[in-house]
């Protein structure tokens, strides 16, 4: 099922340390976005948001805050993979729902919001 794409993330520990390595699984299909989990950020520091977004391939991943399409400023940033990225952080700013939604060449689109 194209819901079953995405990132996974596959994580060791042992008495010598952790290390993780991820890889994207792409599954034919419309796009689909899971849930966006509450995120709490800390002001100061860097906030990274991840379009968790299946279906293959996706054309294009944006992100709207308000009804207005980031990046609104110099501190937010979308880079290639759909990854919204805003730094500093700012409370009053940055609190608030967040929706990220995906297309594919053929025009089909989905949304999920997150708050932060």
């Amino acid at each position: 099922m194209v819901e079953d794409g995405g990132e996974y993330t596959c994580t060791a520990e042992n008495r010598a340390g952790k290390t993780s390595h991820s890889a994207r699984l792409n599954i034919y299909g419309m796009p689909y976005i899971r849930l966006i989990p509450k995120v709490t950020a800390v002001a100061g520091e860097t906030l990274r948001l991840k379009c968790p977004v299946a279906g293959y391939p996706i054309e294009e991943i944006h992100w709207e805050r308000g009804g207005s399409e980031l990046p609104v400023d110099l501190r937010q940033k979308v880079q290639a993979d759909g990854t919204l990225i805003i730094h500093p952080v700012e409370k009053k700013a940055d609190s608030g729902v967040y929706t990220c939604w995906a297309r594919n060449k053929q025009g089909h689109s989905a949304r999920r919001s997150g708050e932060v």
